[in-house]
C-alpha cells in the first residue's frame, strides 16, 4: 500500500515530465484510466506504480490494485476516475464539467464527514 509522500511524488515526477524535466515516470498515448486531481488527469498505472516504485514495493500494479490503492489513501474524497485520452508524457487538462464533478465529490465528502462528526458530538 503507498503512502501520501509516495502519491505526492509521483505526482510531482508526472508534472514534471509534463512539463519537459527528466523524470522516472512515462506514459504513452492513448485511452488510459486517469484520476482527476486539481484540474489535471493523472494516469492512474503510471502514477500509482510510480508511488510503489518510491516505497520500494513491486511497481507491476494492475488497473484494478492501482485503483484500490489510490481510493483507499484518499477515502472519502471519492477521487474521480475515468479513461481520459493521453499523448505520450502529457497530462490533460480536464474539463469544465470534469472539475465540477470533482469538485461536487469534495464536497460530498466533506458534508459526510460534517455528518459523522455531528453524530459523534450528539453522543459525547
Amino acid at each position: 500500500m503507498i503512502n501520501e509522500d509516495s502519491l505526492f511524488q509521483a505526482m510531482i515526477d508526472a508534472a514534471k515530465t509534463h512539463h519537459g524535466i527528466v523524470s522516472n515516470i512515462k506514459w504513452s498515448n492513448g485511452i488510459t484510466y486517469c484520476f482527476l486531481f486539481d484540474g489535471m488527469w493523472f494516469p492512474l498505472r503510471a502514477t500509482i506504480n510510480h508511488a510503489r516504485r518510491l516505497q520500494g514495493l513491486p511497481d507491476n500494479a494492475n488497473k484494478n490494485q492501482c485503483e484500490g490503492d489510490l481510493r483507499t489513501l484518499l477515502d472519502p474524497l471519492k477521487p474521480l476516475i475515468k479513461q481520459i485520452p493521453l499523448t505520450a508524457n502529457q497530462l490533460a487538462t480536464a474539463t469544465f464539467a470534469d472539475q465540477i464533478e470533482g469538485r461536487k465529490r469534495k464536497w460530498e465528502a466533506i458534508n459526510s464527514l460534517n455528518a459523522k462528526q455531528q453524530l459523534i458530538q450528539g453522543y459525547a
